[in-house]
């Protein structure tokens, strides 16, 4: 999916594919985590926010 987004011109090229896989399903691994160990986290809240930085990471959001 990555190269492909990065062939499409979606995603930053210069981006290493399987680093920035690994680092996405850290993350989500992460809210997961949370979600288990308590279990009135709300990692839903969290969903948007990540989207946000995902796509300035990825170089497809605007840059600040």
């Amino acid at each position: 999916v990555l190269r492909k987004a990065q062939a499409d011109s979606t995603i930053n090229p210069t981006l290493d594919p399987a680093i920035t896989a690994e680092l996405i399903v850290a993350l989500l691994d992460g809210l997961w985590w949370r979600q288990a160990m308590q279990p009135d986290a709300d990692p839903q809240r969290h969903v948007a926010t990540l989207g946000e930085w995902l796509r300035r990471l990825l170089g497809t959001g605007p840059v600040e």
